[in-house]
């Protein structure tokens, strides 16, 4: 399988989303009728924030994408999704107790690191895009952020808390310097990611499996009743529900 064009540090969901013609026709027309330009301000150590007037109402109802992102973003740096719905976002407030402050995300050097500051709401976001995952902080009042103090998670007792404990425990783990991933889920999550790109480019069938089990492969095994082709339609059928809405459940 060659996935030597996909980065090892992407947003998996954006990488599935884009690919939607539905969506990309939205995101236009959001680029169009956009009213203000973001732009970036430089911070910590020239850490730059993505610069916004107000969130996007519209895709952010629809599709869960809370800005509007570069049309061009292939590995979705510039996305950054609805806290309300997403399990991987936490809110964050800034205290003066020991552990990870904003600067030892920052630091992290295994992932890339992205902001994003809304001026309407005062919403600032930190996402952290590592392999195939991303994460998010949220603080409420992005005047009130202090790079110095430590991280405390501030949410309160709904359906969700448990999910954001557990997406507090794997950040406090990328701070110690843990980033194990599971082989299996990165193999299927990159297949999915080369199926997408295919669907929409209308790639035939054959050809997508030249992209995952090479050519002698294809040679010996492709055949309209073979195991082969049918694994190919499975994971095509598969990828297709994850561009339609299945892509929710991995934001």
């Amino acid at each position: 399988m060659n996935n030597s064009n996909i980065a090892r540090e992407v947003d998996f969901a954006w990488c599935i989303l884009k690919t939607n013609a539905e969506f990309k026709k939205d995101l236009r027309d959001a680029i169009a009728n956009k009213t203000s330009k973001s732009d970036k301000m430089d911070t910590l150590k020239k850490f730059e924030f993505i610069k916004y007037e107000s969130e996007n109402s519209f895709l952010k109802n629809k599709w869960g994408v809370l800005n509007t992102p570069e049309i061009d973003d292939i590995a979705g740096y510039t996305v950054f999704w609805n806290p309300e719905i997403s399990k991987n976002s936490i809110e964050i407030r800034l205290c003066e107790n020991n552990g990870p402050t904003l600067i030892d995300i920052f630091r992290l050097s295994n992932a890339k690191i992205t902001g994003a500051i809304f001026e309407q709401s005062k919403k600032c976001i930190i996402k952290i895009t590592l392999q195939l995952k991303f994460y998010q902080l949220v603080i409420s009042d992005f005047q009130q952020a202090d790079y110095s103090k430590s991280i405390q998670l501030c949410t309160p007792l709904t359906p969700k808390f448990s999910l954001c404990v557990k997406t507090a425990k794997l950040i406090l783990e990328l701070t110690n310097g843990n980033t194990s991933e599971s082989t299996t889920q990165t193999k299927a999550a990159r297949e999915s990611i080369l199926i997408a790109n295919s669907i929409e480019d209308g790639t035939p069938h054959r050809e997508i499996a030249l992209k995952l089990f090479g050519l002698e492969s294809v040679k010996h095994h492709w055949a309209p009743d073979s195991w082969m082709r049918a694994k190919i339609r499975y994971n095509i059928n598969k990828t297709k529900q994850l561009i339609r809405g299945g892509y929710r459940d991995l934001i």
